[in-house]
């Protein structure tokens, strides 16, 4: 079936508060989720592999290994990053307004890309951000935002298993900027091949598609979502009839 852009921030903001979510990080991991998939990034597909996990994770901590004033280490043990990705983001932002700049590691941490979408509320506060990430086998990715712009350059690489510049599996570097814009360098083909280039135009385009045609949920997806929002219906009773009317 297809829905709309709001419908799908709508049901997925019950779901995860449906999932345990508490006010602000249901509300933060439904905009990850509904922008990846109106820019064409897979964003349901990954809350679909999630789903059976997020209710077993939602108040599970992560554990700050290490920080200063620039540079923070975060293990997420294992968390999607609809679980954390917000509030660990929030913190180095914070960080880069007050010093100008702010570096973030991320490790074991997982559905990464969804993060772009939070990112892209930062870009537009004045931050040029710099995420990068290695997905499975041999393909590493990197998103560069400028400061002022919603939309990424996302860059694809074939890559060399011993390029240090592309974190580990599971982990995810992150870059912010109030000073200097971060630019892609060509050095990295000696190592890592350029596969696709994905612009801010191709993006837009992907969006206004969705805005004008509706983005397919499979009925698979659309139900367990559902059973996940009725989590948040109270169970009938004489106090919630009462309470009702």
């Amino acid at each position: 079936m297809k829905i709309s852009y709001n419908e799908i921030q709508v049901l997925c903001k019950k779901a995860f508060s449906g999932a345990g979510y508490s006010v602000g990080d249901y509300e933060d991991a439904a905009l990850m989720v509904a922008w990846a998939e109106l820019h064409g990034l897979e964003g349901l597909a990954m809350l679909e592999k999630a789903l059976p996990h997020l209710s077993k994770t939602a108040e599970k901590p992560f554990d700050i290994c290490y920080q200063d004033e620039i540079f923070t280490i975060v293990n997420a043990n294992d968390h999607s990053m609809l679980t954390c990705g917000a509030v660990i983001a929030d913190v180095v932002a914070a960080k880069s307004t007050r010093r100008g700049t702010a570096a973030l590691r991320l490790l074991n941490i997982y559905n990464r890309k969804l993060l772009l979408g939070y990112l892209s509320k930062y870009a537009l506060q004045g931050h040029h951000i710099s995420a990068t990430w290695q997905a499975s086998g041999k393909i590493g990715y990197i998103a560069n935002y400028k400061a002022g712009d919603a939309l990424p350059v996302i860059r694809r690489y074939d890559t060399d298993e011993a390029y240090m510049n592309f974190p580990k599996a599971r982990s995810m570097n992150i870059l912010f900027s109030q000073q200097v814009a971060f630019q892609f360098s060509e050095k990295e083909t000696s190592y890592a091949a350029l596969a696709l280039e994905t612009p801010p135009d191709s993006l837009q385009l992907f969006e206004d598609s969705a805005y004008r045609n509706g983005i397919e949920v499979s009925d698979k997806l659309w139900h367990d979502l559902k059973s996940l929002a009725a989590n948040n219906l109270v169970p009938t009773s004489e106090k919630s009839r009462q309470g009702a009317g």
